[in-house]
């Protein structure tokens, strides 16, 4: 046993000093005082992944991530602000460079920075779905 563990151990023993406690009530924190990261065990051991979503001129595109990405956060029960955080990671291409624009954009004028998922959707409706989309779904429906 090298010297500083043995010093470690002996003191640690001699004290008798309770094991370090993170304040989020983990059971130990690391050698800094920090808290463990918990690794979060998915159910059944199923991981699913975000696709990237590069921010095309595709409404297709668009509208097809957004129902994976509700899925995986169904799957993992995210809150409304982890789940912004987990999509804006996946923003690739165009649609990095919008939202960091945008970001910027809203601290300039004062404005709140967006930090749900509601929120988030409707910012990237108002940019990725075109106006006329609305009025192009209604008339195929009163063609039906």
């Amino acid at each position: 046993m090298p010297l500083i563990n043995f010093v470690s151990f002996s003191f640690n023993t001699y004290v008798n000093l309770p094991k370090k406690k993170d304040p989020n009530g983990d059971d130990e924190a690391d050698d800094r005082g920090r808290p463990r990261r918990q690794n979060y065990n998915p159910p059944n051991g199923l991981k699913l992944k975000i696709p990237p979503f590069r921010g095309s001129s595709s409404l297709e595109e668009y509208l097809e991530w957004i129902q994976k990405v509700e899925k995986v956060f169904e799957w993992y029960e995210y809150s409304e602000e982890r789940k912004c955080k987990v999509a804006a990671l996946e923003f690739t291409d165009y649609a990095l460079l919008w939202w960091e624009n945008l970001k910027i954009q809203r601290r300039r004028d004062g404005e709140e920075e967006i930090t749900t998922w509601a929120t988030m959707k409707r910012v990237m409706k108002k940019r990725f779905v075109p106006d006329y989309y609305k009025q192009e779904l209604y008339i195929r429906l009163q063609t039906l």
